[in-house]
């Protein structure tokens, strides 16, 4: 259903119409989406390290390889977002 609206809109010219929208109602749309971003991604690099599980017997490296990498992904993109051209 999402590619056939996509497609329509498109085609039509719906898009346009966007701009009649008020900044407001993308700029909430945008931190809607952000935000579950942001939520998913610490979720998906913290809770494969089971830190409240005593009994866990698994290899916790990769977990911790991950959130290492995670972590440098973070801090790059940090830097570079403040960075003067």
């Amino acid at each position: 259903w999402t590619a056939i609206l996509h497609f329509v809109t498109a085609i039509t010219g719906i898009v346009n119409f966007v701009w009649h929208i008020s900044p407001f109602t993308t700029q909430i749309f945008e931190f809607f989406i952000a935000s579950s971003f942001i939520y998913e991604s610490i979720r998906d690099l913290v809770e494969p390290i089971h830190f409240g599980d005593a009994g866990y017997e698994g290899d916790r490296a990769p977990h911790y390889a991950s959130l290492v990498i995670g972590m440098l992904a973070f801090s790059m993109c940090w830097r570079l977002h403040f960075a003067e051209t």
